[in-house]
């Protein structure tokens, strides 16, 4: 018995020293592929676990936080001008129990391959849904404020890809679970606009505060013109009085008479 023992271990352990054992990393299925027919037999294989490789091969998919960058987009807004720039960030996942079924049903083409090498099981399909969904949620947004609804322009984006998968059939099996739009810029052309009308409008209220300043300033200039025009005939009349008065009492042996002035009765 202990020999029998002895010779299991051995076996395994020779499996094991020649690559004949294999961990699925956590985040990750597997699925199993027949070393002779190609075809993936049985179901998926969870993460976290060591398995056997001798007479099949194990293919391994992320399950868990698929991540992709969505950059340099222009989608078009609301007035029919496009963005100066919009960049994103989604990441999704796949329902492990989905991953057999969706690799031997679904078209090769919807996947990508990373710079491991691993499949990416959907990620170009993502990718193009979420790509059509930023397009019809930014044409519902102003040029110039859609910088300041990041939020909502991020839900509508989530919601709108995951009906799209929905539709797809892909309920349950693929769905995204967060969107961040990193960067929002409008159009250059726009903001140059919308700064010129703001010029324009400052510009304005200055000239209209210099003609309001120019009206005051002429009402100032009459007012002291006529207050001038009295004072001069009020001196004239009170100088005209003084000579008089000084006459009469005798006071004046010789004065200089005003041409139009009259002097006891006398011109």
């Amino acid at each position: 018995m202990k020999r029998i023992l002895a010779i299991v271990m051995a076996l395994f352990m020779s499996f094991g020293l020649t690559g004949c054992f294999t961990v699925i990393e956590e985040g990750k299925t597997a699925v199993v592929i027949s070393a002779t027919t190609g075809e993936i037999k049985g179901s998926e294989l969870p993460g976290g676990d060591w398995y056997h490789t001798f007479f099949r091969t194990l293919k391994e998919f992320q399950v868990r936080d698929i991540s992709m960058n969505i950059d340099n987009k222009n989608y078009t807004t609301k007035e029919d001008v496009a963005l100066g720039d919009f960049d994103m960030t989604l990441n999704y996942q796949i329902n492990p129990s989905a991953v057999a079924d969706i690799y031997k049903t679904r078209s090769k083409a919807y996947n990508a391959t990373n710079e491991e090498g691993d499949t990416l099981l959907m990620y170009n399909r993502v990718a193009t849904l979420a790509n059509s969904t930023a397009y019809q949620v930014l044409r519902s947004y102003d040029n110039l404020k859609a910088a300041d609804r990041r939020a909502a322009i991020e839900k509508a984006i989530l919601d709108g890809t995951n009906a799209l998968l929905k539709a797809d059939g892909l309920e349950g099996a693929v769905s995204v679970s967060a969107v961040n739009v990193r960067n929002i810029q409008p159009n250059a052309q726009i903001v140059e606009s919308s700064a010129a009308v703001v010029r324009s409008a400052n510009e304005l209220r200055v000239k209209a505060n210099e003609v309001e300043i120019a009206k005051k300033e002429s009402e100032r200039m009459a007012a002291l013109s006529a207050n001038s025009t009295q004072s001069i005939a009020y001196m004239n009349a009170q100088a005209n009085l003084n000579f008089s008065q000084a006459a009469l009492q005798g006071k004046v042996q010789t004065m200089i008479v005003p041409h139009g002035m009259s002097i006891l009765g006398v011109k």
